[in-house]
């Protein structure tokens, strides 16, 4: 067979079929096979370079100057970044306040003043008696009375109080003193033990509000113990 059953082939004059083609004509392929020679070494099997092309050889690059300043910032908001607000936790702190106020306010007590027989002679003369002392708590507020002095004060200016003393005779006989050394005043009529109360703001007892005020009362009163507790 002279040609090919496929005529487009033998259009083209590409076929090996047909003896007018050109890779025939020209000594194609198929005419004769190429030398062969000895394969590379490179080529072998299991052959591994001596650099791997995609193995970096270095520390990896540095970021830019941008994306550090990016990663310092977010760091920088992340470590200053405020505490999520607990409205809960907010509205059950006010109401025990409340209630701790609430509580203080509704706390009615009297105490005497504690005479000491020896205080006696220096605390009658100024009109300093049984009858003249004592220390109330009601309607919120705490009320002393010494004689011819008073102080009165809301609850809530009452920081906290403590059990104090043995006092000094010189110290406390006789009427209300003043302390030089922080402006305490004690209304004594005992040199045993007393209650040291300590004031959120000053407060006047000895002389007019607007020429001395006293961060703290000491009073020698019956039972110390359970007025620090009622001002606890």
């Amino acid at each position: 067979m002279t040609k090919p059953q496929q005529p487009e082939i033998a259009r083209s004059g590409r076929g090996e079929v047909d003896p007018a083609a050109a890779k025939t004509r020209r000594g194609g392929p198929t005419d004769e096979t190429p030398p062969t020679g000895a394969i590379p070494a490179d080529n072998l099997p299991g052959h591994r370079p001596e650099e791997d092309q995609d193995k970096p050889t270095g520390p990896p690059p540095r970021p830019r100057a941008r994306a550090a300043a990016s990663a310092t910032a977010t760091a920088t908001a992340t470590k200053t970044k405020a505490p999520p607000k607990v409205e809960g936790a907010a509205t059950a702190t006010i109401t025990d306040l409340n209630e701790a106020r609430q509580d203080r306010e509704d706390v009615e007590a009297h105490f005497r003043f504690a005479f000491e027989p020896k205080m006696v002679p220096f605390a009658f003369p100024l009109g300093i008696t049984p009858w003249t002392t004592g220390l109330d708590i009601s309607d919120g507020r705490l009320k002393v009375r010494f004689g011819p002095w008073s102080l009165t004060t809301p609850l809530d200016n009452v920081e906290g109080a403590s059990v104090t003393g043995p006092y000094s005779l010189a110290k406390v006989a006789g009427p209300a003193h003043l302390s030089f050394a922080d402006r305490g005043v004690t209304m004594a009529t005992s040199t045993k033990r007393g209650v040291c109360i300590r004031f959120r703001d000053p407060v006047a007892a000895l002389l007019p509000k607007s020429l001395l005020r006293h961060p703290a009362l000491t009073v020698t009163v019956e039972d110390p113990e359970r007025l620090v507790e009622l001002l606890g």
